[in-house]
């Protein structure tokens, strides 16, 4: 799967996978949001389809170049 088309979004993903925090990967992203706002957007953000494969993708892409598959 390429880059998301949306960069917001594809930001996002890579910014969650450094730590799989969903509330600091959305404040980093959108860094005018409140605590409240990045909890449950960032909630609504990984039950996309689309977020769910890019984040899958970028995990294995991860564990591949630590060596860890």
């Amino acid at each position: 799967m390429p880059e998301l088309e949306n960069d917001k979004h594809e930001r996002f993903c890579q910014e969650f996978i450094r730590d799989l925090n969903g509330s600091r990967a959305y404040r980093d992203t959108y860094p005018d949001s409140s605590n409240d706002t990045a909890r449950t957007n960032a909630s609504q953000l990984l039950a996309k389809t689309n977020i769910q494969a890019r984040v899958s993708e970028l995990k294995e892409q991860r564990a591949k170049s630590l060596n860890l598959d």
